[in-house]
């Protein structure tokens, strides 16, 4: 694991109560990215399932 020493602004946040911290960005827009991944994936096997079945065409 990693631990990202805080900068002044996010030390000023943290001891304001705002807890949000770089890793918690990074952990956040990772997530996003295995969320858009997983959905892409489900949708081209879907397309692939009715193109199999006879639902949409090759063409698509």
């Amino acid at each position: 694991s990693r631990v990202n020493p805080l900068t002044v602004d996010e030390m000023q946040n943290f001891e304001k109560g705002k807890s949000i911290t770089t890793n918690a960005d990074r952990t956040l827009k990772r997530s996003m990215r295995r969320n858009l991944q997983r959905y892409k994936l489900r949708r081209d096997v879907l397309i692939e399932l009715l193109k199999k079945v006879g639902f949409m065409s090759e063409k698509q």
